[in-house]
């Protein structure tokens, strides 16, 4: 009692703060001795222990038989939420070893056979707590037919005359055995109804999902199960409607849990496919969700984006799934335990080895499915989202100070830094062709700053005329100095002056790769040297973005891209007068 104190009365939390406190004690068999029963009796009296005051004090009717029951019911928990001190003493020794003993008199062993239900549904129709009142055996007839009737395997338990007309069919048994069976015969069971027996202990005490009956007129009061926060409760009845316990039973036996886990901060396609998949596996989806705390731990201090509450409701709104539990860990083995799904899955980037619970869900019988097979490269994810957010900032801000050194709309700016940023990865250098004053070039040092960046222009103008175009030569000079003084001088830019791609012959035999050329040449020889050019040197998935395609003052554009590539291969911003050629 001593320990008990201290650990769930003097400071239970562990921070100073003391909660109200109930002591529960057996009224039926208060013990084994004369003695302990006057102990018990002046504690009820005296409202203290020891000269600790308690604040409540409580009498339920409770039939524990020396070890017989504690013994089963002590242990690792398994399936209870440690509430008050009653659960503690019957049910909650975790920091004891398995081994360890329900009573210092029977020295019973603690027996929890492992959970391989190959049953449907366990019945005690006896309840001596109720006296068969309310939830009489008829009733019980009646839910056991009618499971019977919907192909459903049913045990009783319970050793007297009751539907015998059931004797030697198929889905029904009986079965009445001593302790350490009756526990073994409840873990064989996907779930366990009955009125406040000893049964339901049972199946707390091993997790065994349990639908109990709790009426309000009860000849005592009785409702421990609540009290105690059994966690594997499924429902209470107080009304004995037959139909509906034989319903929610069937819906219980043909449920096929399945648990997923994740961080989902900032809800994608990805997430969405890999939800509705894992529901599609079974009946109902329980999806397992990080605290914030957990999200900080595992992707760090900037995370998560948005707060459990909110991912919490989105996540709930989704049609494919049926419930959202927050878990605080680094991992979700307590829920996983908890909730024993039938299925666990997981989605990309995972494989079937590495999922985290298979063994425990393999273990009772359960399966392990990867929903999204591949390694996710091109899916979607929060990490890549959150990334193209934050660039998008730094694309506003790079293309904002660079529209002040071009004529070109902000739009267009934009289109070819979101263009770049696509490539970024990729190995290669940049180029602009038609640097101009550096605007666009200025843009691209931003985004790009570790590639080597290649500007090319006359600075002297348009290098002569030409039909197709309305430029004349010398139009549009610039100061090339103002350009290095813009865009810079380091050992990364590459100034190259002249006519192109004359301008160019120092590259001719250098092996340079090049993952993204900005052409704004205006002219059709130009732009068709550029074409020829920079092809060979364009590295796989990299782009050619063209200025002024479709606009009519510079046709020879257009026409020097259709004669170097087919439609398909074109992608056209009509709006802005742009295109991209991606090298696939």
């Amino acid at each position: 009692m001593a320990f008990l104190w201290e650990r769930f009365i003097a400071d239970p939390r562990g921070d100073g703060t003391v909660p109200p406190v109930e002591l529960i004690y057996d009224t039926w068999n208060p013990g084994d001795w004369e003695s302990r029963f006057v102990a018990w009796n002046k504690w009820r009296k005296d409202r203290s222990i020891e000269g600790r005051e308690f604040d409540h004090y409580r009498e339920l009717y409770l039939r524990i038989h020396g070890a017989m029951r504690q013994a089963s019911l002590c242990g690792i928990e398994r399936g209870l939420g440690r509430k008050n001190i009653f659960e503690y003493w019957f049910f909650g020794q975790e920091h004891m070893p398995e081994s360890c003993t329900g009573s210092d008199i029977y020295d019973v062993e603690i027996n929890h056979p492992p959970l391989l239900p190959d049953r449907d549904v366990y019945i005690s129709p006896h309840c001596k707590t109720q006296g068969n009142i309310t939830f009489t055996f008829d009733y019980w007839a009646q839910v056991v037919h009618k499971l019977i009737d919907a192909g459903v395997t049913v045990t009783v338990g319970y050793d007297g005359f009751f539907c015998e007309d059931l004797y030697r069919h198929p889905l029904y048994r009986k079965h009445w055995g001593d302790h350490r069976a009756w526990m073994e015969e409840v873990c064989r069971h996907r779930i366990v109804a009955c009125g406040n027996t000893g049964t339901g202990w049972l199946a707390a005490a091993c997790g065994v999902p349990l639908l109990t009956m709790e009426p309000p007129n009860s000849q005592m009061p009785d409702h421990r199960y609540r009290e105690c926060g059994l966690r594997n409760i499924v429902e209470v009845m107080d009304v004995p409607d037959a139909d509906y316990c034989a319903k929610r039973l069937i819906e219980e036996v043909r449920r096929v849990n399945v648990m997923t886990a994740g961080c989902y901060d900032v809800l994608h396609a990805g997430h969405v496919r890999h939800l509705e998949r894992s529901r599609s596996l079974g009946t109902r989806l329980v999806v397992a969700l990080n605290s914030d705390e957990s999200v900080r731990r595992l992707k760090g201090p900037t995370r998560p984006v948005n707060s459990q509450s909110q991912r919490k409701v989105v996540l709930e709104a989704l049609r494919c799934v049926d419930e959202v539990r927050v878990f605080d860990g680094d991992d979700a083995i307590p829920l996983l335990k908890e909730i024993r799904p039938s299925v666990l899955t997981n989605g990309h980037g995972y494989t079937y080895d590495k999922v985290v619970g298979r063994e425990l869900v393999e273990g009772w019988g359960g399966r392990v499915v990867i929903t999204c097979q591949g390694d996710g490269k091109d899916e979607p994810s929060t990490t890549k989202i959150v990334t193209r957010v934050l660039r998008s900032g730094d694309i506003i801000e790079a293309c904002r100070v660079g529209s002040a050194y071009s004529v070109n709309p902000f739009d267009k700016l934009k289109l070819a830094a979101e263009e770049f940023v696509k490539v970024e990865s990729l190995n290669g250098d940049v180029a602009d062709l038609g640097a101009y004053r550096g605007g666009v070039s200025l843009i691209l040092r931003r985004l790009g700053p570790g590639k080597h960046l290649h500007l090319f222009d006359t600075w002297s103008g348009t290098p002569f005329d030409d039909e197709l175009c309305h430029h004349k030569k010398g139009e549009w000079p610039a100061d090339l100095g103002e350009c290095k003084l813009l865009v810079g001088q380091d050992e990364r830019t590459h100034y190259y002056e002249g006519v192109f791609p004359y301008s160019a012959e120092e590259l001719r035999d250098e092996h340079k790769w090049f993952c993204f050329v900005y052409v704004d040449m205006d002219t059709y020889q130009s732009t068709r040297d550029a074409i020829k050019f920079f092809w060979p040197r364009l590295v796989q998935g990299g782009k050619l973005f063209f200025d002024d395609y479709r606009w009519e003052p510079c046709a020879g554009v257009k026409k020097a891209v259709l004669e170097a590539f087919s439609e398909g291969q074109i992608k056209v911003y009509d709006n802005l007068y742009t295109c991209v050629v991606t090298k696939l």
